[in-house]
This record gives structure tokens, sequence and C-alpha cells, in this order.
């Protein structure tokens, strides 16, 4: 073997953590291998016994925190470290909508939409355990608390069999494993030394710690609370209407290794939210309550020529939403959770796994009480059992091709729920191809095509997008076929001018089939006969796009540019809505600017700019107010469109001098610096004096500052 050092290896040991054990990311998981980058060597376990010699490295120091593995984006989480954040928090979500293809936001959208696809669409875990809510603060920040993580990965077209039964894209967020598998001999704090970081900001505080349990075990523990209503109370609001809001966030992750075979990972996650909107204008007060949680056990098996992972786990989201007024209350309750078992195996190319989970859901269950004469229709509680087996082989085809190819077997059965509506218990069967050939042009050129189908069989609706929890899960039955895609796309990587930067582009297509849209709204259940399924329309869509990004990687100055332009188009036949429509979260035309900028060994600067076509909305042609209803006359469905979206974040970092390994430091953001109006959503609203009002809701703060200060050890 050729002699090796191990140098700046901090990305590169982000990349060996999200690739070791995480089996959605090509099939099985990836052992036995050596990851090159610029100036970085990832040595697997199984090397663990050479000696390693120090040789020359030449070139520049690559500072990118992006990185393109087998398709999948991987943004280092050091990335937040010099960026903009939101009253101190830096999210990894918010980050990972600047990559092309993933469409930018608004404040107050909880969704991330990859390919042209609805939120519910993607596998969003920790660890690869599906979470089901993943939004804080109505989708201003996710529930990630980016110290605790090494590394997100994000696959945009996924079509291998190992991915989920999922139609969009698969984000997972990856512990730091320190423990095993990884040589690091570039971290700062080494695997056995008792480790942190503490940051405190205007809106909350956050911590991470690692504590070494033995040679060969370490705990991570994090934790976020907010005290939001003590410093903001007299500034969260939304016209007249008063936000009190807390939340917070606990992660606790256990990595030991067994023996040089066999290691142990422990995952645990709770996070709740607890929301009040006291409206001065109506008299009208709403409470929202929402909570997520999981647990995993996970054992890793590594052997010569093979490697296999086991993992049981449980996780699950509950939400409460109650509205008050003098006339009456209205109440939405709805919950899910999973227990789940997944194998997976890897040996020589051939990858392999089953998968077995017990879906448990309460969808949308409205309850109405005091002056009003409507009926609402309960829902019952579900249960269905998915059981899942995959397959797949890389093959060599020589000339620096390869190809893949698996099948996704799947047999999803919903129980008989008393009072549903259903006709009985129904089993549905898929079996879904996924082909994904590779060429390596040379060492810095590389070609995809990936072609496959994808069945998914849990829906998720509601009156909005806006993270409030009026958004429920329901399962597949005899009334709503499981929903299916087809897809493929075509992607390019290219580094140019000595590797320092990279030009990537990527075509897609994706056809959808039994697709869904909620047309009700929460008025619906005070002045009219109310039940979920007669709110929703169901019908067929068709996504295409074109992505492309030049990135700068070395150098005191790295980012990346992004332009994105997408369709996504549905058709609701036998409907009102008898044309295609744009689906409602659709931006046509979307360009992302990130960088950072580092001056001297203290200071540091950050910045993103975004500008993006407005997303469609339906506008309310007339509107009456008789007898305290609001009648409606609505225009040509999404045949409208919000202004363009436009914001720019600005950063500045300073690092005190550090004493005895330890770090703290300041970082100054501003949020949206050029105090641009966006338009979030039309709304009516009836006031006081029975004025109905029609209008733009914006963000209340046209320009947000924060200050935060880190501390570590």
């Amino acid at each position: 073997m050729k002699d090796i050092s191990i140098k700046e290896s901090r990305l590169a040991a982000c990349v060996a953590a999200l690739m070791i054990g995480v089996p959605s990311l090509a099939g099985g998981t990836f052992n036995n291998a050596i990851l090159h980058t610029d100036s970085s060597v990832v040595v697997s376990d199984t090397l663990r016994g050479h000696v390693l010699k120090d040789v020359d490295v030449l070139g520049k120091r690559v500072g990118s925190h992006l990185t393109s593995v087998q398709g999948v984006d991987i943004i280092d989480m050091e990335l937040l470290d010099n960026m903009p954040r939101i009253l101190g928090n830096a999210d990894p979500i918010h980050y990972a909508q600047l990559l092309p293809g993933v469409q930018t936001n608004s404040e107050y959208d909880a969704g991330i939409h990859i390919h042209g696809c609805d939120n519910s669409h993607n596998h969003v875990s920790i660890d690869g355990v599906p979470l089901y809510g993943v939004a804080h603060l109505l989708g201003f920040f996710s529930i990630f608390n980016g110290s605790h993580f090494s590394g997100m990965s994000i696959m945009k077209s996924p079509v291998t069999a190992s991915s989920p039964n999922r139609l969009g894209g698969v984000v997972s967020m990856s512990p730091g494993n320190e423990t095993g598998h990884i040589v690091d001999a570039g971290a700062d704090e080494g695997t056995g030394v008792l480790h942190g970081d503490l940051s405190v900001g205007p809106m909350s505080s956050q911590g991470t710690l690692h504590i070494p349990a033995g040679s060969r075990s370490c705990i991570t523990l994090s934790a976020r609370e907010s005290y939001l209503n003590i410093l903001y109370s007299g500034i969260l609001k939304m016209d007249e209407d008063r936000l009190k809001y807390a939340f917070g966030d606990y992660n606790i992750s256990l990595n030991t290794e067994i023996n040089k075979h066999n290691t142990l990972s422990v995952e645990a996650y709770w996070g709740h939210d607890n929301a009040e909107v006291l409206s001065d204008g109506t008299a009208m007060d709403t409470h929202l309550k929402w909570n997520n949680y999981m647990v995993s056990v996970r054992l890793d098996n590594v052997f010569k020529n093979a490697t296999a992972s086991h993992r049981v786990y449980f996780t699950g989201y509950d939400n409460d939403f109650f509205l008050s007024h003098a006339d009456f209350n209205v109440g939405l309750e709805s919950w899910i959770n999973d227990i789940g078992y997944r194998s997976d195996f890897f040996f020589k190319g051939i990858s392999a796994g089953m998968e077995f989970i017990s879906h448990n859901m309460q969808p949308q269950n409205p309850s109405v009480s005091g002056t009003v004469g409507n009926e609402i229709l309960s829902t019952s509680r579900q249960h269905s059992f998915e059981s899942v087996l995959y397959a797949s082989y890389l093959l060599d085809l020589g000339n620096s091709v390869s190809a893949e190819a698996g099948v996704r077997l799947t047999a999803y059965r919903k129980s008989n729920d008393s009072g549903s509506g259903d006709s009985g218990g129904k089993t549905f069967w898929s079996a879904d191809p996924g082909l994904s050939v590779k060429w390596r042009r040379n060492d810095n050129s590389s070609y995809s095509l990936n072609a496959g189908v994808r069945h998914q069989y849990l829906f998720q609706t509601g009156f909005s997008s806006i993270g409030l929890p009026t958004e429920y899960w329901f399962s597949s039955d005899g009334n709503y076929r499981p929903q299916y895609s087809f897809n493929i796309s075509f992607s390019s990587d290219n580094y140019l001018s000595g590797r320092s930067y990279r030009l990537s582009a990527e075509l897609y297509y994706k056809r959808l089939f039994h697709q869904i849209e909620n047309t009700g709204n929460v008025f619906d259940l005070i002045y009219s006969t109310y039940s979920p399924d007669m709110s929703i329309i169901r019908g067929n869509g068709y996504n295409y796009g074109v992505n492309v990004l030049l990135e700068k990687r070395k150098g005191t100055l790295t980012g990346w540019m992004s332009y994105s332009f997408g369709r996504a188009w549905r058709r609701y036949p036998g409907t009102v809505y008898k044309d295609r429509y744009p689906a409602s979260h659709e931006r046509i035309h979307e360009m992302n600017v990130v960088g950072t900028y580092k001056i001297g060994r203290r200071w540091s600067m950050g910045g993103m700019f975004v500008l993006a076509s407005g997303t469609p909305y339906t506008k309310v042609e007339h509107f009456y107010l008789l007898a305290g209803n609001i009648l409606a006359d609505y225009g040509p469905h999404n045949g409208n469109r919000l202004r363009p979206y436009m914001r720019l974040d600005l950063s500045v970092n300073y690092g005190f001098p550090s004493r005895s390994g330890r770090k703290s430091g300041i970082n100054l953001s501003l949020y949206n610096v050029t105090m641009h109006k966006n338009d979030l959503f039309y709304r009516l609203k009836v006031t006081k004096g029975n004025t109905v009002v029609y209008s733009p809701l914006r963000f209340v703060m046209p320009i947000l500052p924060s200050v935060n200060y880190y501390y570590r050890f």
C-alpha cells in the first residue's frame, strides 16, 4: 500500500461518517473504502493496522463545505459557523434550500420542496429514521440542532432499491461518530477527550457535550431551549395578532465499538412547540401544540468483504390545534407514530435488505362547539403495516462505466377501521425497479443517468403549508390509491482549474400519479358541513426542470452560485378545476448565492442572496360578509402569483484569542438586509368592526438583526 498522510480531514471525516452505516446512499453500507479529496484521505476501519507515514501534499487548502458523493449532496455542519443566523440559530434545512433543485421557502412555509415535489414526498430523517414534522416557528427554522450533527446528506433523485418509499428526496442528518470507522488525525478534538460547545442567542440557547465513556464509546448530549417571549413579546405581531411561543430540542447519541467487527449506536430525539396567537382585531385566539420524538438502536457489522446493519426504531409526531371565539370553539387533533425494523447487507457489489413498519395514525379529527349549526364528521384511527424487501447489484461495465440495477418489493396492508367510510381492509403490492448508470470520464469529470419507479403509501394534507398543526397524515386505502411516480434525471460534475472550481448541471422529469390537494380552510369548520374528505381533490401531475451550480472550493473566498428552472404542474379531472395548474409551492426561477470569506485568523464573513419567482395562489375576486358569514368568489385556481421573493442576509464573525484549546467568538447577523417586503400569502380577515380585509401577509420585521456568542472547549 502506498504511504499516505491525513491532513485537513474534517470534510472527509464528515463524508465518511455519512457513508458508513447510511444504507440509503447506495443500497448498503460503505466500508473497505478509501475516499480521496483534494487534501485529505479517510481510511476505513479495515486499514487500522497499517502504518501511515507523512508525505507532502501540495496545493491550496480546500475550504468547501459542500461535497457531492455518488449523486448525494453533503453539507458539512462547519458551514453554519460562518453563515448568517436567524435570531442566533443556524439552521441546516435553511441552508439546504440554497442548493439547486431544492426550493427556497418563504418565512412561514414549513416545507422543503425537492425537484418540484410536495413537502410530504420527502424522507427527512436522523440517521435514517424518519421524522414527520421538522419545522419550528411556523417553518422559520427546523428542529435540527446543527452542533449535534456532523453533516447533512441530500439525495434529490433517489432511485436505488434501498431508498425509502417516498416520491421526493431523501434528507438525512448524520450524528457525529467518534468511535471507530474513521481515522481522523486532523481533528481538533480527539476521541476520549471531554469537549463541547455552548451557543447563546437572543431567542434561544443551545449546547452540545461529547462525553467519553471508555476508549471505545462516546455519548453526545445536545439541548436547545427558547426564551422568545422574554425579549420579543412586544414585536411578535402579525398585523393585529400577538404571538406567544416556546420551543425546545433535545438529542442523545451513544456510539460504542463493541469490537473491531461490531459497533452499536443509539439515537434519541424529543422536541416540543407551544404557541398562542392572540387576535386583538377579531377576538379570536388560537392555541397550538406539537411534538416530535424518535429513538433507534442500530448494530453495524463489518467484515472483510461484507457489512450488515440492523436497526429497530420508534418515531412519532402529534399535534393539537384549538381556536376559541366568543361564540364557538374549534379543535383539531392528529398524530402518527411508527414502530420499525430494518436490516441492510452489502457483499461485493450486492446490496439487499428488508424493512417492516407498523403505522398508527389519527387523521384530522375536528370538533366544534358553540353557536354553530353545521355538522362535523369525525374520523377514526388508522393502522397499516408496510413490508419491504429490496436487492440491487453494482456492475462494472469497463471503460470507467458502472451500473447499479435493483428492485424494491413492497406489500402494504391497511386494516379495516370502523367508521372510516372505507369499504374494508386493503392490501397493495408494488415492485419498483431502479437503474443508475455512471460514467467517470476522468478524475475531473463524471456523468450519471438515473431512472426508476417509486411508490408512497402515506399522504399528508391540511388547510395550509405554513407549519400550523392543521396538517395531518393518513393512509392509502380503497378511496385513496397509493401515490407513485416515474423518475428520470441526468447529471454531470466537472472540476475546473486544478479542482478550484466545480460546475454541476442536472436535468430531471417526474410523472406523478394519485396526487391530492386540500381546497378547504378553517372557516369550513364553522360555516358549513365539514369532513376532511370533502375538502380533498385528487389528480395527477408532472415536474421538470434544470439546475446549474458553480462552486468556488479553494482560497479565502469560497461558496457557490446556483440557478434553477422548474415547473410543477397538477391536474384534477372530474372537479371544477378542469385545466392544469401550477402546484402551490412552485417557483419557476430561482437564483442563490452563498459565500464565506476568511479575513486573517480571527475575522470571517458570510452571506447569502436569494432571488426567486413568487408562488401561485388563488385570488379572491369578490367577498361579502352576510349575517356574520364570509362569502367569497374565487378566481382561477392558482391563477395568480405573489411578487418575486428577494432576500440578502449577511454576517460577520470574530474569534477571540484561544486559550488552552478553548475557543469563543461572536456572530453578528442581519436577516433581509435590503428590507425587501416579501409577500408570504394572501388572507381574508374580519375585524371587530365587521370589515372584511383581503391583503398579503408580510413578515412583521423588515430587517432582523441578531447576535450570537459561542464557546467551545
